[in-house]
């Protein structure tokens, strides 16, 4: 199992993800690995070379529920390699099926929200690794 942040820690609401990788970091009993995916884009394609789940950290809104499956994210309209899109430009030429997403479904999320995250992936993880 693997958990992939990503998020420009220096602009709010996009922090979301970095939050998030700050505070699974303090955990000292993490039996998974924890990318600082940072704004990476396409140098974060060798993180998917794997074959185990992985769960994405993002900020994102309008999704039903905060954790989403990659196949049920729209991203046919991705066609362009550009800065707003180079993320999702690379796992739509993935084709991978075992990546799932954590969207915080709000503009304005608080500490309470990332709280909320790390507890929800932590309890994902373990589903997932006991199965």
């Amino acid at each position: 199992m693997k958990v992939v942040c990503i998020g420009n820690r220096f602009s709010y609401p996009d922090s979301f993800g970095m939050e998030v990788y700050q505070q699974l970091m303090q955990h000292k009993n993490i039996d998974f690995e924890v990318v600082e995916g940072g704004i990476g884009g396409l140098n974060l394609a060798l993180h998917f070379e794997t074959d185990e789940d992985i769960i994405i950290v993002d900020q994102g809104v309008g999704y039903e529920s905060n954790f989403i499956e990659m196949q049920k994210l729209d991203l046919a309209n991705v066609s362009e390699y550009n800065h707003e899109s180079a993320f999702y430009y690379l796992l739509k030429s993935l084709e991978k099926k075992n990546i799932f997403f954590y969207f915080s479904n709000t503009l304005e999320w608080q500490q309470e929200d990332i709280d909320k995250a790390v507890k929800e992936i932590w309890n994902e993880v373990n589903k997932k690794t006991t199965h």
